[in-house]
């Protein structure tokens, strides 16, 4: 029953496993980007008040 039961076990632990990890990594992604973003926006605020000012 063990032998059967066993591989069935890790492949679901693993599926999820991996499942989390991939999730992990594309949130990271997606905060990167959405740091990436926010310079850029910030970067072209400055200009704007940049010449604004001047």
């Amino acid at each position: 029953m063990l032998e059967t039961v066993e591989p069935l076990f890790n492949r679901f632990f693993g599926y999820f496993f991996l499942r989390s990890i991939s999730k992990q990594i594309l949130d990271m992604g997606e905060c990167a980007l959405q740091f990436i973003e926010l310079r850029i926006n910030f970067l072209r605020a400055s200009k704007f008040l940049e010449g604004f000012i001047s």
